[in-house]
C-alpha cells in the first residue's frame, strides 16, 4: 500500500507508467496538478525534478528523453501553464521523441465559466501528438488502463509524445492508501513488415547512379552499425554515393558529408552531370535547402524513403515507402541487390569533385578574415573529437554542416521545427542525462530567448556553452530573400548590442569572451578544461560574416574570391 492521492484514477494512471518503466519526471509548480504531484511521488522509483517555467521544462524533457531513449514526463497546472508546453510537444512529434504529458484540467462543466486558468485544453494538441485521453480521476476501468498502457507502448515504438488530460475537482490535496494496480500491460511492439525487394530491385537494376541521403539521425546506440553497414554498401556497390548530413551521425570514410559545400558551387552542367537515376533517403530532416531544390529539377527520377513509420513528401512528389527500420534495411539490401559493373562509377565520380571542394574550403581558410566561419574552422580542429555536439538552429547548424567532423562526435539539433526556442533548455535537459562533455553552440538571439533554461536546479557541470554573438539574426544575411525586402530591419534582423556576460554573472555561470581569433585562442581551453558549466561569448562582425561566407562559396566554385 502507498499514501498516494484520494483520486484513485489519478494514482492508477501513474502507476500505469510506473509498470512500463519509465522513470524521468519534470514538474512545475501549481494547484490544479496537486493529484498528480501526490501520485507521482508515491513512487520513490521515479526520478521527479521541479522545473518552474513549463516552456523550460518540456525542452528540457525533451533533452532528457533524446538522451535515454525512454519517455519522459511532464506534469503541470491547467490553463496557460499548459500552453507553455506546445513548443516542445511539436518538437518531439516532428523529432520523434517519447513524451508523456500530464496535464491538469478543471472539470469539463467549469470549461468557459469564468474560473481561473480554464481553456479549453480536451484535444488542445490533437494534431501534435500520437494519441490523447481524458483520464477519469475516480476510478480507471480495466479497458482506459488498457488504452493508457497501449499509448505508452506507441510513444516508445513510434516516437513521440501523447496527452493524457485530468480533469480535476476540488479538494484536491486529501491522500489515501492506494493498491499497486493488477492489470496486463500492453507490451507488443510491432515487427519490421517485409521489404518490397523485387519492386526496388526494378528501379535498382538500370540505375548507374544510385544517390542516398541520410538526414537526422539521433539515435546514439545505432550509430556505430549503421556507419558499418553504410560502409559495406559503398564496397559492394560502385553505383552509389551516399550523402550525409552531420547531424545524421553516419560519418564513415567513403561517404560524401559538407552537402552546401558540394552543392551550392556546382554549375550547371556539373548538377545535369550528377544526376541519379534512382534516390535512396532514411533519416528525419534535411538541413541542406539547396539539396533538395536541385533535386527537385528531377521529377522523372524515382524516390524510395526508408523509414518504419513516416514518409514525408520531402521533394513534393510522392516517394515510394519502404516501411522499415534502416538498420534492417541495409542490412537485408547486401544480399537483395546486385553491383554494377562499370568502369567509370557514380561513387568515384562524386569523390573526385568533392575532393576539389575540399581542397578549396582548406585553402580558402588559410587566411580568411575572422568571421562566423573562421570561427567554426576553428571549433572544428580545437573541440574534443569525443563529444557531444548540440546544434543552435538557424546558421549556426549550416555553418556546422560546411566542416567535416570526427565520426566520433555525436551531432544533436531540434531540427524537428527548427525553432531557436529551447535549444538551451534541450541541451541542458541532454546532458543532466549524460557522462560525456557536452557541447551547445547555439546563436545570440536563440541564448537570450531561451534564458529561462538556466532557472533551474542542478545545472550539469559537464555542459559548455558558446554563445555565437553576431549582433542578430545573422542568418537572414545568408539566405536568399531578406535583404531585398526593403523591410531588413528590424523585421527580420533584429540587431541589438547585448552581452551574455550579465545573464551569466545572474546564474553563476563561469564566462568567457572572446571578440577576435587571438582572443578565442587565449582562452579556448580554458573554457573547454572548465569543471563547472560555461558560456564562451564570440563576438563577430555583423555585417562581415555574409561577405567572408559569399566569398567563400565563390572561391570553391571559381578557385577565386
Amino acid at each position: 500500500m502507498r499514501q498516494s492521492t484520494d483520486k484513485k484514477g489519478v494514482d492508477q494512471a501513474v502507476a500505469i507508467l510506473v509498470r512500463h518503466g519509465i522513470r524521468q519526471v519534470i514538474c512545475s509548480p501549481g494547484s490544479r496538478n496537486a493529484p498528480l504531484v501526490l501520485a507521482i511521488r508515491s513512487h520513490p522509483s521515479l526520478e521527479v525534478e521541479v522545473v518552474v517555467d513549463e516552456r523550460v521544462a518540456a525542452f528540457t524533457a525533451l533533452g532528457k528523453a533524446i538522451n535515454s531513449g525512454q519517455a519522459c514526463v511532464l506534469c503541470c497546472t491547467s490553463g496557460s501553464a499548459v500552453v507553455n508546453y506546445y513548443p516542445a510537444i511539436v518538437e518531439a512529434y516532428y523529432q520523434r521523441v517519447p513524451l508523456v504529458v500530464l496535464t491538469a484540467d478543471r472539470p469539463e462543466d467549469r470549461i468557459d465559466q469564468q474560473e481561473g486558468q480554464s481553456i479549453r485544453q480536451k484535444d488542445l494538441f490533437s494534431e501534435h501528438v500520437l494519441s490523447q485521453c481524458s483520464i477519469d480521476e475516480k476510478e480507471l476501468s480495466e479497458e482506459a488502463l488498457v488504452g493508457l498502457s497501449a499509448s505508452i507502448v506507441q510513444t516508445g515504438s513510434i516516437g513521440g509524445p501523447v496527452h493524457w488530460n485530468v480533469p480535476l475537482s476540488e479538494p484536491l490535496y486529501g491522500t489515501s492508501e492506494q493498491e499497486d494496480i493488477r492489470v496486463e500491460i500492453s507490451s507488443s511492439k510491432p515487427n519490421d513488415p517485409s521489404i518490397p525487394w523485387i519492386e526496388l530491385k526494378e528501379s535498382w537494376s538500370g540505375a548507374e547512379r544510385v544517390l542516398l541521403i541520410c538526414g537526422q539521425i539521433a539515435d546514439r546506440e545505432a550509430a556505430g552499425e549503421k556507419r558499418e553497414l553504410l560502409q559495406q554498401w559503398t564496397e559492394r556497390f560502385p553505383q552509389l554515393s551516399v550523402w550525409y548530413e552531420t547531424i545524421s551521425n553516419t560519418e564513415f570514410e567513403a561517404g560524401m558529408s559538407c552537402i552546401d559545400r558540394f552543392i551550392i558551387p556546382m554549375s550547371a552542367e556539373e548538377k545535369e552531370g550528377l544526376r541519379p537515376d534512382l534516390l535512396l533517403s532514411m533519416g528525419g530532416e534535411w538541413v541542406s535547402r539547396k539539396v533538395k531544390k536541385w533535386l527537385r529539377s528531377f521529377p522523372e527520377v524515382d524516390h524510395w524513403h526508408i523509414d518504419r513509420y513516416r514518409h514525408p513528401d520531402l521533394l513534393r512528389r510522392p516517394s515510394r515507402e519502404i516501411h522499415a527500420d534502416p538498420r534492417h534495411f541495409l542490412q537485408e539490401g547486401l544480399e537483395h541487390l546486385t553491383p554494377l559493373t562499370k568502369k567509370r562509377s557514380y561513387a568515384t565520380e562524386v569523390r573526385e569533385l568533392a575532393e576539389l571542394r575540399a581542397e578549396r574550403h582548406q585553402k580558402y581558410l588559410l587566411d580568411s578574415a575572422w568571421s562566423d566561419l573562421r570561427l567554426f574552422a576553428i571549433l572544428n580542429k580545437r573541440l574534443p573529437q569525443k563529444a557531444v555536439l548540440f546544434n543552435g538552429n538557424s546558421s549556426v547548424v549550416r555553418y556546422t554542416q560546411l566542416f567535416r567532423w570526427s565520426s566520433e562526435l555525436f551531432h544533436l539539433a531540434n531540427r524537428g521545427v527548427s525553432g531557436i526556442d529551447g535549444v538551451t533548455s534541450t541541451a541542458i535537459g541532454y546532458a543532466k542525462r549524460s557522462s560525456e562533455n557536452v557541447f551547445l553552440v547555439t546563436g545570440d538571439l536563440a541564448f537570450f530567448y531561451d534564458s529561462n533554461a538556466f532557472w533551474q536546479q542542478d545545472l550539469p557541470d559537464n555542459l559548455k556553452i558558446l554563445v555565437v554573438n553576431n549582433g542578430g539574426g545573422g542568418i537572414f544575411r545568408i539566405i536568399e530573400g531578406p535583404n531585398a525586402s526593403g523591410w531588413f530591419g528590424p523585421h527580420f534582423e533584429q540587431t541589438h548590442q547585448r552581452s551574455a556576460k550579465s545573464l551569466a554573472n545572474m546564474y553563476g555561470l563561469q564566462y568567457f569572451c572572446a571578440a577576435t581569433e587571438e582572443e578565442l585562442n587565449n582562452c579556448l581551453q580554458d573554457w573547454l578544461s572548465s569543471k563547472a558549466m560555461a558560456v564562451l561569448e564570440v563576438h563577430t562582425p555583423r555585417e562581415q560574416n555574409d561577405i567572408v561566407l559569399d566569398n567563400y562559396f565563390n572561391y570553391l566554385r571559381y578557385g577565386r574570391s
